[in-house]
């Protein structure tokens, strides 16, 4: 057995240069990994609009009442709401459009991630966090979706990295301006990143001198604006603490999180994420033994942090265990005391660049310097078998749900309407809201992205009963998008009826009403609804004639007629 010197001969023969010249050329290397990064997320940028990207187009943001309406009663703060509204007004709602500013972020995020471990590790450990980040699925799936997500990760990103330049420097207004933009952003693109805003907080207390109270000071105005964007809120519009399809945080789901969802996308092996089952691991021995090695590399990484924090005065690396664990662990006591609607994966994905940089920090820190080049190797490679995986896996469940496939959709309905029909109805137990994006011949029954019932409306309506100017106008305004809305839903020539449940009477009495013979029902075959119920109602009603099926990536539509 090879001898303690004799492997660190081979460290020096071997090991040294290698690292020696990746760490002199770090900037070019860091440029390389930039490079391959934005490649990577431009292979999938055009692929179909899914529901939840809706909300950055003109479907959801199509003028001021919308977004309005959106700031009041969506479950989201309303910060990515407004800068994509003035977005898509400059340059227009194509999937290319909305998603050039989170693979932009995206970008900027892995350049941060970088500059942090710089701070937080050296540079070796940068470059690595840096290219797992670049080959993360997870990373990359959110630099490729039209939502909030991959923005709130840079600013949350430049908080941190703006705190440090304060904190490691003489004081610099550009700092206090860009720290100050960062985080009031941040708070109002996630609500919980307010808990990075009670870290920051935090750490002021401790040797507090002059930065450090301006710093609090900032974060109080912050504090004070998010209190009141969440008064007014409530006023006017509606704050919603959970949703159906959430599900609670658990022990297992922390497990699931940090050691398959971060570590490898879901991808090399599929879990559903809604069946909280530790048995769905046990089956599967070689993911249980690859998610223990990870787990080692990571708690030793913590352990080289604390010792760190022990033997490097004003160490800041002990500060990566704030950031990785103070929000799991809020939302673990949060589950604990009833609140068990949880956005898990997503929620939580501003952790996994602290835990990319830990991960490393344990990998690279082993004495013997061999069985850190093994741990490196071992890692870099998982992370390229989990990126093929996901690559590969496009139609499967891996980082979330595959994007279904509404181009084909559209292209078939042209095709249906070739036929001479001029109005065809459409009928879903999930809202299709897509096809109204792609084609404006579809149109929802109902005047959909604004509750007509809401406070919001009849508190405008009182307002314009008074002499109030901007009341009336708002008021008017809103009323003139009404009655556009119900002009367009009566020339369109595809309507769609949803939610539609298993019960094919408004179906009949429908097509009765506006002497229509055929309808399509379509089924979103990842959020399916009650579906299986409706198809199965249509189908033993003798008064319909199924006229074939379609299906396509994510969807399946179904034709049928009155029977003669």
């Amino acid at each position: 057995m090879p001898s303690g010197k004799y492997l660190q001969r081979v460290n020096i023969s071997f090991y040294r240069p290698i690292t020696d010249h990746f760490q002199n050329n770090s900037w070019f290397v860091l440029c390389v990994i930039l490079a391959l990064a934005t490649l990577l997320r431009l292979l999938n940028l055009n692929q179909s609009l899914w529901f939840d990207e809706l909300w950055s187009t003109h479907v959801k943001l199509g003028n001021i009442f919308l977004l309005g309406y959106q700031v009041l009663y969506d479950p989201h703060p309303p910060f990515y709401y407004i800068f994509i509204f003035f977005w898509i007004k400059l340059f227009g709602d194509s999937e290319l459009s909305i998603r050039i500013p989170p693979l932009i972020f995206g970008i900027l995020a892995i350049f941060l991630t970088y500059l942090l471990a710089l701070r937080f590790a050296g540079k070796k450990e940068a470059i690595l966090a840096s290219l797992l980040l670049c080959l993360s699925p997870v990373h990359i799936w959110y630099s490729d979706e039209a939502r909030p997500y991959s923005a709130t990760l840079f600013l949350l990103l430049l908080s941190i990295f703006s705190y440090y330049k304060l904190k490691g420097s003489k004081e610099n207004s550009f700092w206090y301006f860009a720290y100050f933009v960062a985080v009031l952003f941040a708070v109002f693109s996630h609500y919980y990143m307010v808990v990075y805003l009670g870290i920051f907080t935090i750490m002021c207390f401790f040797k507090m001198d002059r930065m450090k109270r301006k710093v609090t000071i900032l974060n109080i105005l912050i504090l004070v604006s998010f209190i009141s964007f969440l008064g007014l809120k409530s006023f006017l519009g509606k704050i919603d603490t959970g949703q159906g399809h959430l599900r609670p945080f658990t022990l297992f789901e922390f497990w699931m999180l940090f050691f398959n969802w971060f570590l490898m996308g879901n991808s090399i092996w599929n879990i559903n994420p809604f069946e909280n089952d530790p048995s769905l691991i046990l089956g599967k021995p070689l993911m249980l033994v690859t998610q223990a090695v990870f787990s080692c590399f990571f708690i030793h990484g913590l352990i080289r942090i604390v010792k760190d924090s022990k033997n490097i005065e004003d160490s800041n690396s002990v500060d990566l265990i704030l950031y990785v664990f103070s929000l799991p662990l809020l939302i673990l006591g949060l589950n604990l005391i009833g609140f068990k609607k949880i956005y898990i994966e997503r929620s939580m994905f501003f952790i996994l660049p602290f835990f990319f940089i830990i991960l490393i920090k344990g990998a690279t820190g082993f004495k013997v310097k061999p069985i850190s080049i093994a741990s490196i190797i071992f890692t870099i490679s998982l992370s390229i078998i989990s990126l093929t995986s996901f690559l590969k896996k496009s139609d499967e469940w891996t980082v979330y749900q595959p994007k279904p496939d509404w181009h084909a959709a559209v292209r078939y309905f042209n095709d249906e309407l070739k036929d001479g029909t001029k109005r065809l109805f459409i009928f879903a137990a999930k809202s299709p809201t897509e096809l109204t994006y792609y084609d404006p011949r579809f149109q929802e029954d109902t005047i959909t992205g604004i509750n007509l019932s809401g406070k919001t409306i009849s508190k405008l309506e009182k307002l314009s009963e008074k002499d109030y100017y901007f009341g009336k106008k708002l008021n008017s305004g809103l009323s003139e998008y009404i009655r556009l809305r119900k002009d367009r839903i009566s020339k369109a020539n595809f309507i769609i009826f949803s939610p539609i449940m298993n019960n094919n009477q408004p179906i009949h009495e429908t097509l009765s009403a506006n002497n229509v013979e055929t309808f399509y029902l379509i089924n979103k075959t990842y959020w399916q609804g009650d579906f299986k119920g409706l198809l199965e109602s249509v189908m033993s009603d003798s008064r319909f004639q199924h006229k074939g099926t379609q299906s396509f990536k994510g969807i399946e539509i179904y034709k049928f007629r009155l029977a003669s």
